[in-house]
């Protein structure tokens, strides 16, 4: 089963198995593209691109580092951003196991495929006078303004998995939603190794010859 731990606001993470930090960075700027997160003198990998003019793109790295380390955010341009950042234990490496981004709407359907998959939502949008909320998350994330965008995202583990619709109250004005699922790693192999039946014997290769071919193995 997939596991929060804590993150400080230094970056720190807390030792155990299979960890995961997850990033989402939320901000005004449609020029202020990310071109790359650090973590210490690691790299995070970039899992969701952003859509639309409020950028969020959603970032990860497997096997970080335990203890505190800087995030290190460096944009294309000046911007004003909000910055989440959650540390997984007993996550699975690489991509998430599903993800996306949207635009100009409140709401976003995500299917999942795997039981007690972690969902990770943020929407973002240029400020209208509504501040957004959700009811659609156990835990939040991020909530709050970073400039003139308006932020909110959370995260809830969905143990049956399948379709699933994520929403917010909002203006819906020049916004967008980032979203992402994680899973545990798959169970590990049986631990006794395995003899195919009839695939050992022996070959006599004293024959004087510098290569020894054998034929249909």
């Amino acid at each position: 089963r997939l596991d929060k731990a804590r993150v400080g606001a230094e970056g720190e993470t807390v030792d155990g198995p299979d960890r995961k930090l997850v990033l989402v960075t939320a901000r005004e700027s449609a020029g202020a593209n990310v071109s790359g997160i650090t973590y210490g003198s690691q790299s995070l990998t970039q899992a969701v691109a952003p859509v639309g003019f409020r950028k969020t793109d959603i970032w990860y790295l497997d096997a970080p580092d335990v203890g505190t380390q800087d995030i290190v955010i460096t944009y294309a341009a000046n911007c004003k951003a909000r910055t989440g950042v959650m540390s997984l234990q007993n996550a699975a490496s690489g991509d998430p196991s599903v993800s996306g981004a949207v635009q100009s709407t409140v709401s976003v359907d995500v299917t999942t495929t795997a039981a007690n998959t972690l969902v990770l939502a943020v929407y973002n949008e240029n400020n209208g006078g509504i501040a957004p909320s959700s009811t659609s998350f156990t835990d939040t994330l991020m909530n709050g303004t970073g400039g003139s965008c308006d932020v909110n995202g959370g995260w809830i583990s969905e143990a049956v998995p399948g379709l699933k619709a994520y929403s917010w109250t909002a203006d819906t004005n020049q916004c967008s939603i980032a979203y992402a699922g994680f899973v545990a790693p798959p169970p590990p192999p049986p631990t006794d190794i395995v003899l195919v039946e009839g695939s050992a014997f022996h070959y006599d290769g004293d024959s004087g010859n510098a290569t020894n071919t054998l034929s249909n193995f």
